[in-house]
Parts: C-alpha cells; structure tokens; sequence
C-alpha cells in the first residue's frame, strides 16, 4: 500500500491527515525558530569569504537547481504524475516570470532565495495533510505570514519591519512546491468531508482577519510607521489611541537601496495583500485547469 494510494480506509486516511499536518506544523515552528541560525551562518560565512563572490555563488545554485527541477520535470516518463506536458510548460513559465518578478523588486540578498527550498517542503508536506493542492500553497501563504510576524515581534530591533516581502517569496516557495508534487506524482482521491469542513472554516477566518486588519488600518488601530527612537514599542499611541506599528523604517521613495547598492522595493501590507491575492489566484485557476482544486 503506497503513501498516496487513494484506496484505503476512512480511518487511515484520518490517521495519516493527523500524522502529516502534526509534521508540517513541527517544521513551520523549526524554520520559524532557525531564522537566527540561518543569519548566524550567513554572517560567518561573510566574515570567511568575499560578499560578492557568496551572492554569486548562491544565484549560481538557485539557477542550478532550478535548471534541473525544471528538466526533471518535462523528460518524458510513463511515471509521469497527473500534470501534462503542456501544462508543465504553462505553469512553468508563469512561475518563472514570478520568480524574475520577485527577483527585480523583493530580493535584498541571495541568501534569501533559501525561502523557496524552506516553504517549497512545508507546501508538499501540508498537502501530504490536506489531500488538496490550492489549501495546501493557502496553508503555507497563512504559514510564511505567521513566520514573518512572529519574527517582527521577538526582535522588532532586528528586522525593523514585517517583511512582508519575504511573505510573497515564501507563498512562492510554496507554489514551487505543489508545482513539483503536481508533475511528480498521480492524481489521488479527494478530500473527505471532515477536511472540506475545516478548508471552509481556514478561509472564513482568513477572510475574517483580512477585513479586520484592513479595517484596523483605515480606523487607525495599524499604523505603517512609527519612529525607532521611540524604543521600538510594538504599540504605540497615534491620534490619542493605541496602534500596532507596521515599520521603524520609513520608505521615502519607491525604490530602497541596500548598504550593498542593491534595489529592492519594500512592500506595504495592502501591497503585499494585493499580490498575494494574484499570486493565489493564478495558482487557483492553475488547479482548477487541472479540475483537482
């Protein structure tokens, strides 16, 4: 009896969803909590070697691995996964110009690209849980969200701001992923009814929360900026109310420049929201050409 093989049991089934969303929520919390040993290691390796040749070297291995990801995946194969040839060709280009896309405007360092590798795993794990493809790329979006907040609020003196950039690399991750599971492996049944239960509920406070922060922004409650000077106070007080601070940095143009002279754009949150919902919304109808979303 195979991992996938959609001819087992309710209970199975059940036990499976259970084991496999436990090992995708322990990896969230491992890459949550390795951020700084990521950074330590980033920062020694500099401290050992020339910047630029470590950031060309990192281009050179994403490229690499990207290359072969890509040629694995069109070889002709009577193993072939439930994704077509003309498909794997559709997506792979889109996928392409958003990761170019991403590359021009969202990367300050290549140490970054590690996001797609990270959320890539947590994206075929969570769908190992979930038995479907867009709620697995939705659950790892939800995921790479909750990393980049967790990370502003232990050391808002560290990271400044939500990067809500690196939100968008990492739901890219996590379309890479489902992407390479799709071409991989052969269609498997759906999900049971329990799971289309909790699917309805994720999204319904999702949804809920997103209207919330958007309002909570209007109404002033979310402020984009306040000043570091102030001791990096998470909550600050802004026209006589409280208000959660977005940013220490304050972006004075559209294009920041890095201590390295690299540009990058840094996304506000109703910019991030607005390309997270294109993003997401490609990869819907992506699975709905596929009729298995």
């Amino acid at each position: 009896m195979g991992l996938l093989d959609p001819f087992v049991s309710h209970e199975i089934r059940v036990t499976r969803t259970v084991v496999w969303a436990m090992v995708a929520l322990g990896y969230l919390v491992f890459v949550v909590l390795s951020h700084d040993w990521v950074s330590d290691l980033y920062a020694w390796i500099v401290g050992h070697c020339n910047r630029v040749t470590l950031e060309a070297w990192l281009r050179v291995g994403a490229l690499g691995l990207g290359v072969l990801s890509v040629s694995a995946c069109l070889i002709p194969s009577r193993k072939r996964g439930y994704v077509g040839f003309r498909e794997s060709i559709l997506w792979w280009i889109m996928l392409v110009v958003f990761l170019v896309g991403a590359d021009w405007f969202l990367i300050v360092t290549n140490i970054e690209l590690i996001h797609y590798p990270q959320y890539a795993v947590l994206a075929v794990l969570f769908r190992l849980a979930v038995w479907d493809d867009f709620f697995a790329v939705f659950l790892t979006t939800v995921g790479g969200i909750f990393d980049e907040l967790v990370q502003f609020i232990w050391n808002p003196q560290y990271t400044k701001y939500i990067d809500f950039n690196d939100c968008v690399l990492n739901a890219l991750g996590g379309m890479l992923g489902i992407t390479l599971f799709l071409i991989a492996t052969p269609q498997v049944s759906r999900m049971t009814a329990g799971l289309r239960k909790v699917k309805a509920w994720v999204y319904s406070i999702t949804g809920a929360l997103v209207a919330l922060v958007i309002v909570a922004e209007w109404s002033g409650r979310i402020i984009r900026y306040s000043p570091s000077d102030a001791g990096f106070r998470l909550v600050t007080q802004a026209g006589g109310k409280a208000a959660f601070v977005l940013s220490f940095v304050r972006n004075e143009g559209f294009w920041t420049v890095s201590e390295y002279g690299r540009h990058y754009h840094i996304l506000s949150m109703v910019e991030a929201l607005i390309v997270l919902a294109l993003l997401l919304g490609a990869f819907r109808w992506f699975c709905r050409r596929l009729s298995r979303g």
